[in-house]
């Protein structure tokens, strides 16, 4: 029986990934919808070559207005839909768990994520393993609306995690990386004022795994901490009592521009901003003005 899973993938100039991306894809998905952010490389020409590829263009704003969007505009006939990046492909275990469980119950399905950077999975320093719900039946999954670190929603709806996983790896160099996890900590510095000025109540989130809800207040007591020292602390817990020294140079790389440099960034325009942080108008002309951005 054919599987019955419709497949999402989100892309911008993603000409390194999509191909390795979609040829992991199709070994269990009967439909795949690109949703473009109107590339200018040749990601668009690589999507058309591969049978059972949809593709449709919508303007780019954040992850999870881009994914909804996806979610509320795009026709899914089947009965399961799958989330996936461009730059991910999933081991030959969970392909085989994916289609094991498109024929049974209605379920979340969550997934093992690995991480590889510099050509080197990093397992340790708290990296893995991370579950993150990628999988779901059509139609009943909400993107949680967030400008950083958005979930996908799935109530009252068992939580399986497959054996197996998927692989992350951007195939860009360090320069991309950079410029990506900027970009990322201006994300980051608009969610943590648009939750300070507005705050979010998120209880009824009951498609939120144990792990997500740790790691959501784990962030909050961390932001408790003064700046600029709490990044060097997360940076030293990874690095060393999580040990992800044991990832070699690749891992101290990773650990020291993920866990120090990108997190004393988002710092940096946390205090840039909080002049102008004082109230929502005021922080979103700010944020318009400076960044170019419409919250």
């Amino acid at each position: 029986m054919e599987n019955n899973i419709t497949a999402i993938v989100l892309t911008y100039n993603e000409e390194l990934h999509i191909g390795r991306c979609l040829e992991s894809l199709l070994k269990f998905c009967s439909a795949i919808v690109v949703v473009d952010s109107y590339s200018d490389d040749s990601t668009l020409e690589i999507c058309k070559s591969f049978h059972k590829v949809q593709v449709v263009q919508n303007p780019f704003v954040n992850q999870a207005l881009q994914m909804q969007w996806a979610l509320d505009h795009t026709q899914i006939n089947t009965r399961w839909t799958i989330k996936v990046d461009a730059d991910e492909y999933f081991d030959e275990k969970a392909i085989r768990n994916i289609k094991a469980i498109s024929q049974g119950e209605d379920c979340a399905v969550a997934f093992r994520r690995r991480v590889v950077f510099n050509d080197r999975w990093i397992r340790f320093g708290g990296t893995y393993p991370q579950t993150l719900v990628r999988m779901w039946p059509s139609g009943l999954c909400q993107v949680e609306n967030r400008w950083m670190d958005e979930h996908m929603i799935v109530k009252g709806m068992r939580r399986v995690v497959v054996k197996g996983g998927f692989y992350d790896h951007n195939l860009r160099n360090i320069e991309w990386w950079t410029n990506k996890h900027n970009s990322y900590s201006t994300r980051e510095m608009i969610q943590y004022y648009l939750e300070k000025l507005n705050p979010i109540n998120e209880e009824d989130k009951l498609g939120f795994s144990l792990s997500t809800y740790v790691k959501r207040n784990l962030k909050k007591a961390y932001n408790r901490f003064p700046k600029l020292f709490r990044a060097l602390f997360y940076f030293s817990v990874r690095y060393f009592f999580l040990l992800g020294f044991l990832d070699g140079k690749s891992g101290f790389y990773f650990h020291f521009f993920q866990g120090f440099w990108y997190r004393a960034l988002i710092d940096f325009k946390i205090d840039e901003a909080r002049i102008h942080a004082y109230d929502m108008v005021s922080f979103r002309v700010y944020i318009k003005k400076k960044y170019g951005l419409n919250i």
